[in-house]
């Protein structure tokens, strides 16, 4: 998913987006899985039917209880945190 999604980006901007600067934002473990596979910093958003804590047992160090621009750009400076 993480790969496809960084094809596509360069193929519409020819930028190269590493690993370094990519964050998956989702709402399920899957989600946190496929962004610790590839690499890049998870943001787990718990708004679908799994919980904060079985986000965190995926490996989601930040996980949000809404979903909202604000929120969001407010994790991006404060990793590991529950919103």
């Amino acid at each position: 998913m993480v790969a496809i999604a960084q094809r596509r980006a360069r193929e519409r901007t020819g930028v190269n987006f590493d690993n370094d600067h990519i964050v998956l934002v989702g709402d399920t473990p899957k989600d946190v899985e496929a962004a610790l596979t590839a690499g890049v910093r998870v943001i787990a958003v718990a708004t679908g039917e799994t919980t904060v804590e079985q986000r965190r047992a995926a490996g989601a160090e930040t996980v949000l209880r809404e979903l909202d621009l604000r929120t969001v750009v407010d994790a991006l400076d404060q990793p590991n945190s529950t919103s």
